[in-house]
Formats: C-alpha cells, sequence, structure tokens
C-alpha cells in the first residue's frame, strides 16, 4: 500500500516527538490508533453495505459457479474425446480410456521391467561375454 520505509519511519517519529513533546506523546498515540481502529470499523461496514446493495456476493457466487461449469465441461470433452484404440481397433472413449492407459502403462512396465532382466542375466553370464556361440 504504502513504500515508507525504517528511515522515513524515524524521521516522522521525531516529527512528532517533537512537535507533541515527550509529557503528551502517549495520550497522542492512544488517541490516534483509537480513531484509526474506528476508521477502519467503519471503512469495513461501508464496504459491506455497499457490496451488499450492489449484489457482490452473488455475482463473485455466479462468476465462480461458471468458472466450475466451463471446467467440467472441458473435463467431461477430454474424457469422451476417443485417443486411444484397444487390441482389435476399437477407439476407447470416456472414464474407460483411463483404464485402458492404466492398462497399457502396466503392460509397458512389466515388458520393460522383463526386457531389464533379461538383459541382466545376459550381461551376469560369463560364457556368452567369452565365447561367442
Amino acid at each position: 500500500m504504502f513504500s515508507i520505509g525504517f528511515a522515513e519511519l524515524l524521521v516522522i517519529a521525531v516529527i512528532i516527538l517533537l512537535v507533541v513533546g515527550p509529557e503528551r506523546l502517549p495520550e497522542t498515540i492512544r488517541f490516534v490508533s483509537i480513531n484509526i481502529a474506528k476508521f477502519r470499523r467503519y471503512w469495513q461496514s461501508t464496504r459491506r453495505e455497499i457490496e451488499k446493495d450492489l449484489g457482490l456476493d452473488d455475482l463473485r457466487r455466479e462468476i465462480h459457479n461458471a468458472a466450475v461449469m466451463e471446467h467440467l465441461e472441458e473435463t467431461k470433452k477430454m474424457l469422451n474425446k476417443p485417443a486411444l484404440k484397444d487390441a482389435d481397433g476399437e477407439p476407447k472413449v470416456g472414464i474407460d480410456e483411463a483404464a485402458f492407459v492404466a492398462e497399457r502403462v502396466a503392460q509397458e512396465k512389466a515388458e520393460t521391467t522383463k526386457n531389464e532382466a533379461e538383459t541382466q542375466v545376459t550381461k551376469d553370464d560369463p560364457e556368452e561375454s567369452i565365447a561367442p556361440k
């Protein structure tokens, strides 16, 4: 909100101390802080009344609901879009697509693990590494 640094605050404090004096400084600080609190309460209540009169809460709620519905529609389109085909060449759609993708990932992982195990066996076999057959 305000970009007041430490040096500016120190200058303001010194000026207030010189103007008000050390005897009345506690009373002045108390008076200023009470009036700032009153102003904040007044400003917040006025703001709430204006928002209530303009119906901003309802407007915010409607905007949020519209955004949620838009996101749901995008998700629905994405889930119903045919993207993958199964082994028979049939397109997989909707929630079946997610299950199909999970199945395909599991199969690929199993094949990768099997290939790595076979590669490891051939590396560890001393006969194959010394003399070709």
